[in-house]
């Protein structure tokens, strides 16, 4: 757009310059380029002169007010750019009467919005606003190990409103294997529908029955206002969670309440409320179980100037009698690949068709010229290995398959879904629990090759199947039947093994519910029964069990058990354990490296989305008693786009790319070694040899390594200079990777601008230390795997561990030392 002079630019309207509700001065200057700027106040000094020279509107955060007043002044006026995509401010009907167009700018806004959606479900979900105010409570001494939240991967999320922002949300969720359902006044195309595995619900009842999270993404109008309330929560689960970053009218707010302090629902994120900011006496602001942010679903730095230049492209359309620009050049450069747009009606006054040559597309407006055959929807779906069909097109074309790289893609899709694979360390349950939810309700599920044989004993090599036991058998892998047969085996004779745990319940002690499970399979021994019959109770403990570095291990106890076989610990670190000492009494060591994984990929996410987005300052400014209104300057960062740097490209870092990728995020990693090009190309991940070219080049980098002499205070002085002022530096591995007096100085001479950690040295920290006191770190209470599920789980391998070592079995989790 070039600019014209100074004479010749058209009078734009905008309520101020700066202040609390004023357009932003980097805005203004963008703004000077292409319009004459008349302040609300200047406008109304001299009304007569003015109004003559207005022809447009820049309406921001809803301002200035447009009434029948306002319109009735400005009789040049031609075009309200409205700078976001909600219009309920606006009453188009009135606008429409003076002849006046409005725009808005729903290309800009589609990635942020998205973006914070994922943020509140995740940070829900996680408790990480709860975790953060337990982490830096001066009354804090302990993090108790039963604090926990619930999983979003694998979850089910049910999305209202499938216009761009909810099919952004719905690419972002796929990235983390959620089953998603979506309802929209009209059913999306079954291609946009496969690309991010999306089921359409007709009836919205439908969704809110079998979602985990459902979440908001209309646009307000007669048809959506209060479309929630107490008739469609009472559908939901009452372990859902509501998330509404549409508009806060959407919801019954009063139902909400009663809903949330009922525990009809599990909890709510909203990032919009009615009015905003609501009341301070308002109940929601007093409930635990819900978090409100200052709506910010557009609050970024990027966001906020893509608003401004897409509102003025819109506005000098208009004003120069050409058509209003809906597919830009922001659009068009965020799509490199883009060949063809294919218009379905035979107008194109809607296109600016020399921008799209000036992008070498093509045009089509005849559908019969871009139509594409597509295969009859209960076409089968073959899942084979990449081995024989990687390059092989000719075999695929023979037999009419398609070739899906995940199992997710095509367990999702298919109507019939057949397993056709050898048995391998690789396929060994390869269908789960996981797996079956993520299929149609109407699906088959066919098996032609290897199925789990109760008879078989628990170790990997002697499973013969690969779909789940709990899938096929009747009998539980914890019935009596079983037991006697492991007695029967040489397991037992007549009696349990003894078991030493730490202690059951209290701060670090096992589960009450865990402890029930274990009791069926051992006899357990707390530290406390030990320590008051060693002599007796030493010599029948074969092994420990190691709830969260409890009980603590040292040489003295070692002698004292002559029996102990394994020490199973659990989550994947193990910088808490001597593991020569322990070889050196013949001790074996387990952990539960996979089952953590995909729970602290997803805290690390929620720390990089909350932090960026500042969604815990957010929280504490939408709940103050102080708080008189949201401020329009108030802005985060884009994750979006962003350059992610990975240190540690192990299980948990990779899954983190898979997930940063669905965020169009840039990725580097370091590493200890380089990971496969297949494997690179997946996530689109470019290697680093160097740590230093990671750090320079990253907006945020994140540390996945585990603890080991080599990555003692990995991030020093030297590496936080290196990273850009505008870096955030999120640590999800352990606190000693860090040196925290490094990190500390940094964040106050503004070497870098945030960190999030999940972890920190000691934890918790001394209640003075100053990383506590400080705005620009964000500090949880070391919550990678802390869901309910994920501990399950954790529990579970570690008694399958226990149990191998005790038969002299392979152990499935054994550390090498």
């Amino acid at each position: 757009m070039e600019a014209m002079s100074e004479q010749e630019l058209p009078g734009l309207l905008i309520l101020d310059i700066g202040g609390t509700y004023g357009v932003q001065e980097n805005i203004v200057a963008l703004l000077k380029k292409h319009f004459c700027l008349i302040t609300m106040k200047e406008f109304l000094e001299n009304k007569k002169e003015m109004s003559k020279k207005i022809q447009s509107v820049f309406v921001s955060e809803c301002r200035p007010t447009v009434d029948q007043e306002l319109l009735e002044s400005l009789p040049n006026l031609k075009v309200i750019g409205n700078s976001g995509v909600g219009v309920d401010h606006l009453n188009l009907k009135m606008i429409s009467n003076f002849g006046v167009k409005v725009t808005n700018t729903p290309h800009a806004v589609a990635d942020s919005t998205a973006d914070i959606g994922m943020a509140l479900m995740l940070a829900s979900a996680r408790r990480l606003v709860e975790g953060s105010q337990i982490a830096i409570s001066p009354h804090t001494k302990y993090f108790a190990v039963d604090w926990l939240g619930v999983e979003v991967s694998r979850a089910t999320l049910g999305i209202i409103g499938m216009g761009r922002i909810g099919y952004k949300v719905a690419q972002r969720a796929r990235a983390f294997d959620m089953k998603i359902l979506y309802h929209n006044r009209k059913q999306r195309r079954k291609e946009e529908e496969q690309a991010v595995g999306a089921h359409y619900c007709e009836k919205m009842e439908d969704l809110l029955q079998q979602s985990d999270f459902v979440m908001l993404v209309v646009n307000l109008t007669p048809e959506t206002h209060k479309m929630i309330g107490k008739k469609e929560l009472g559908l939901m689960k009452p372990t859902a969670t509501l998330i509404n970053i549409g508009r806060g009218a959407l919801i019954d707010q009063d139902a909400l309440v009663e809903a949330l302090q009922n525990n009809v629902i599990r909890a709510a994120a909203l990032d919009v409320t009615y009015p905003e900011p609501l009341p301070r006496d308002h109940p929601l602001l007093k409930l635990n179980n819900i978090i409100i942010t200052p709506h910010i679903g557009t609050a970024t730095v990027q966001a906020v100037q893509m608003m401004a230049e897409e509102a003025i492209a819109n506005m000098l359309a208009v004003l120069n009698g050409q058509p209003i620009p809906i597919i830009g050049q922001d659009f068009h450069q965020s799509l490199p690949n883009l060949k063809l747009i294919a218009n379905l009606k035979v107008g194109m006054d809607h296109l600016d068709l020399k921008l799209v040559g000036s992008f070498d597309v093509k045009m089509a407006n005849a559908p019969c010229a871009v139509s594409i055959s597509t295969a009859d929807t209960g076409m089968a779906l073959l899942m084979t290995s990449a081995r024989r069909y990687k390059g092989k097109e000719q075999e695929q074309q023979d037999v009419g398959a398609i070739y899906c790289k995940k199992t997710v893609d095509l367990i999702q899709q298919a109507n019939f879904a057949m397993v056709v694979v050898s048995l391998t360390p690789q396929t060994h349950k390869l269908i789960g629990k996981g797996e079956i939810d993520l299929m149609k309700p109407t699906v088959t599920l066919i098996n032609i090759s290897r199925a789990w044989k109760e008879k078989r004993s628990p170790g990997p090599r002697q499973k013969e199947g690969f779909l789940a036991p709990e899938l096929l058998s009747s009998h539980s892998p914890d019935s009596p039947r079983q037991r006697r047969r492991r007695a029967a085996e040489g397991m037992e004779d007549q009696k349990l093994p003894c078991v030493l745990i730490d202690c059951i319940g209290e701060k670090h002690g096992v589960y009450e519910d865990h402890a029930e499970v274990l009791k069926e399979h051992f006899c357990l021994i707390t530290m406390k029964e030990y320590n008051e019959n060693k002599t007796i109770l030493g010599k029948k403990i074969r092994a420990i069990y190691m709830w969260y570095h409890k009980p603590v291990i040292n040489e003295e106890l070692l002698q004292s058990l002559p029996n102990l076989k394994i020490v199973a610990s659990s989550g994947v670190g193990i910088d808490h354990l001597d593991l020569n000492l322990l070889s050196r009494y013949g001790v074996k060591v387990s952990n539960t490296p996979f089952i953590v994984s995909t729970d602290t990929a997803d805290l690390g996410m929620a720390l990089m989305l909350a932090s960026s987005r500042r969604l815990v300052e957010g929280y504490q400014m939408a709940v103050s008693p102080d708080t008189e209104y949201f401020p329009a300057n108030w802005l985060g960062a884009e994750v979006s786009g962003a350059t992610l740097g990975i240190i540690g490209m192990g299980t948990i870092g990779y899954k983190v790319a898979e997930r940063a990728k669905a965020f169009e995020m840039k990725i580097l990693y370091h590493n200890r070694k380089q990971r496969n090009k297949e494997e690179e190309n997946a996530v689109g991940a470019v290697y680093c040899k160097k740590i230093d070219d990671l750090l320079q080049q990253s907006d945020f980098v994140m540390l996945a390594v585990n603890l080991t002499p080599q990555t003692h205070k990995l991030i020093g002085k030297r590496e936080l200079q290196l990273m850009k002022p505008t870096a955030t530096l999120i640590n999800i591995s352990r606190g000693l990777v860090v040196d925290q007096d490094d990190l500390v100085e940094a964040l106050q001479n503004k070497v870098i601008k945030a960190a999030a950690l999940d972890v920190t040295y000691p934890e918790p920290l001394p209640r003075d230390h100053p990383l506590l006191k400080m705005e620009n770190v964000l500090i949880t209470p070391h919550i990678g795997s802390a869901t309910k599920k994920t501990r399950l789980l954790m529990m579970e391998n570690m008694t399958e561990s226990i149990q191998a070592a005790l038969i002299n079995r392979p152990i499935p989790y054994e550390v090498l030392l």
